[in-house]
């Protein structure tokens, strides 16, 4: 038994760490305009601001990012350094939603540092919708997220749920399937 759950270790080692945010602690859950204070992400080149579930009617998601802040100058974002290893695909994800509030269509950029590049447009009043590409990356070493909005109008996309995870082979989950049972096994 203890050989298996040893298999299972080792084969996870070689994975990458996976990435989720979905804003739902950052500020103590309270919303604030041109928000600088992320634990994950910064801000640079303008501002966004944090904004709580009920956000101009918008329902069903907690706390979430408006990519163009409250100073008429669309922010960029970017995560803190995420670790992916070469030869595995990864999923990178995120939610996107249209402002709430009118105006014209954003455009969003979305990018996983030398490996994704998006073009997201969304329209006024939109709601969520989930927005993924996979890739696999040439070498193990890090990369970052980031996100920016085009305009600064004020009327950003609105962000949420964003994550970066490898994707494991069938093989692996069949070996971690067996290291979990092995596992559960033990300590009944």
């Amino acid at each position: 038994m203890k050989l298996l759950a040893c298999a299972a270790t080792a084969t996870l080692a070689g994975f990458s760490f996976s990435f989720f945010d979905n804003f739902d602690t950052e500020n103590g859950g309270v919303s604030a305009l041109n928000y600088t204070g992320f634990a994950n992400w910064t801000v640079s080149d303008g501002s966004v601001d944090l904004a709580a579930n009920g956000f101009s009617g918008l329902s069903g998601s907690g706390m979430f990012v408006d990519l163009d802040g409250s100073t008429s100058n669309a922010g960029k974002m970017t995560s803190i350094s995420i670790l992916v290893t070469e030869g595995v695909l990864h999923t990178f994800s995120f939610d996107l939603s249209g402002n709430q509030r009118g105006g014209t269509d954003d455009m969003v950029n979305a990018r996983v540092s030398g490996y994704v590049d998006m073009n997201v447009q969304k329209a006024p009043f939109s709601g969520w919708t989930n927005h993924f590409q996979t890739f696999t990356p040439t070498s193990t070493g890090f990369v970052t997220i980031s996100f920016e909005n085009g305009g600064g109008d004020n009327l950003g996309a609105l962000l949420d749920n964003v994550s970066l995870n490898p994707v494991p082979e069938p093989a692996t989950l069949a070996v971690l399937g067996l290291g979990l049972a092995a596992m559960r096994r033990r300590r009944t």
